[in-house]
């Protein structure tokens, strides 16, 4: 039956003996549903392959039928089953349907292809010409004609029985086009400077950037409802200290860094210098992170995708492994020294845990990390209005319900900051050195 086919179509194609060449003459318009297909198109020599022979063929041979250009390859999964399948249907066509195969492969190729499939092959082969004038990334790709006018370009899903006999009807096609991005650089990130669209396809993403000017120092927003994150401009120590929220309980938490690198390395992650050094030393070592995910992730998960996300970033660019552990160092201790009647559970005034936040917001800058040693419920409140930045004023309100801060050796969780080695940064920046 294959080979009964094979000879009804090379009757209809008026296969003549030579074999012609295909270069693309001029500049090409790639046609659309609805167009004509151009006479040049129309009466061009395609190079053709059946049953063991080359010849050419000509797409005037159909003028009066309906053709369905089928571009594949033999090394395409999806377009083998579908280049037999096109060939089987066209049989309850009489002839007014005809299938026609087109590949940019050579025809050492269709002869290796035949040996392994055990099977003859037809096809447009070595093309250029077609595949100008109907461009594509993907195959199978199916370009419908009709009468010279081209009504469909769509995916092998459409190519049914009943389509085409809706299709040899005159009836207009509702298919849904296969449109393709002929700019899509797939080396390239997707999204980033429109590679792949505008991104409102996206439903997650995880974006780690450099500092990026006009947008706000440390600044963050994390929506756990919308499964979002976004900091900008953040260093390294910061980026961590909201990722790492649950094991470090009070913002900002810069004091709970232990930094044990190399001078250099430390120099990329803890500043130390003037106001009019920080700027420039902002723009090479503060970054943005982003993070999209469903909605309904909890707040938990997403900080553990955020801090693996970062782990991956940093021991690959800096060369650094981040890790919590339990250190005893001197500490801000808060705890109970008298009385606690105070503190009730009502309205008003601050929560335990919100004052200690406060506290620790308004003292950022203390080298000293803030330990809650009170073992109190954090239902309880407190209403104290004095300068935070003033420890003897705190200490007297905090009499009141019988806390107070003192200084001592305390156990807590630090965030470690080790070299590792192999940062990418750091590679950069000794071989601009030698």
């Amino acid at each position: 039956m294959k080979k009964l086919m094979i000879l009804f179509v090379l009757g209809l194609l008026r296969l003549n003996c030579g074999v012609m060449a295909q270069e693309v003459i001029g500049a090409v318009v790639p046609l659309k549903v609805g167009d004509r297909v151009p006479e040049v198109l129309l009466g061009r020599d395609l190079e053709f392959y059946a049953g063991g022979k080359v010849s050419s063929v000509r797409l005037s041979s159909f003028s009066d039928k309906l053709v369905i250009l089928d571009f594949w390859a033999t090394w395409c999964k999806a377009c083998i089953p579908e280049l037999y399948r096109l060939d089987s249907l066209s049989l309850g066509f009489a002839g007014d349907f005809v299938a026609l195969p087109v590949t940019m492969q050579s025809v050492v190729d269709m002869q290796g292809f035949e040996k392994i499939q055990g099977r003859l092959v037809h096809s447009v082969v070595s093309d250029k010409v077609l595949a100008t004038y109907f461009p594509h990334l993907s195959v199978p790709h199916q370009v419908w004609i009709r009468k010279g006018i081209v009504v469909a370009i769509a995916s092998k899903a459409y190519a049914t029985a009943a389509n085409i006999r809706l299709a040899l009807s005159g009836a207009a096609l509702s298919f849904r086009e296969k449109s393709e991005q002929l700019d899509f650089d797939s080396g390239k990130p997707l999204f980033i400077a429109g590679n792949g669209g505008d991104g409102k396809e996206l439903l997650s993403q995880s974006v780690i950037a450099g500092y990026v000017q006009g947008l706000d120092n440390s600044g963050e927003r994390v929506l756990q409802r919308k499964g979002f994150i976004s900091l900008t401009n953040g260093t390294l120590m910061s980026l961590y200290s909201r990722a790492l929220e649950a094991q470090i309980p009070f913002y900002p938490v810069n004091n709970r860094f232990v930094i044990e690198t190399g001078e250099q390395l430390r120099s990329r992650i803890l500043f130390d210098g003037d106001d009019a050094a920080q700027e420039n030393w902002m723009l090479q070592n503060a970054y943005c992170y982003n993070l999209v995910l469903p909605g309904g992730v909890s707040r938990a998960e997403l900080m553990e995708i955020m801090r693996s996300d970062l782990d991956r970033f940093f021991k690959a660019h800096l060369g650094v492994q981040v890790s919590v552990e339990k250190r005893k160092v001197k500490c801000r201790v808060l705890k109970v020294v008298g009385d606690t009647a105070g503190l009730v559970a009502v309205s008003g005034g601050r929560s335990l845990p919100e004052f200690i936040a406060a506290y620790s917001y308004a003292n950022w800058n203390l080298p000293l990390p803030i330990v809650d040693q009170t073992g109190l419920s954090s239902l309880l409140r407190m209403d104290i209005k004095v300068n935070f930045k003033d420890l003897s004023a705190v200490n007297a309100a905090l009499a009141v319900y019988g806390l107070q801060f003192s200084e001592e050796i305390a156990e807590t969780n630090m965030v470690i900051v080790r070299e590792v080695g192999g940062g990418s940064l750091l590679k950069e920046t000794i071989k601009r050195e030698r």
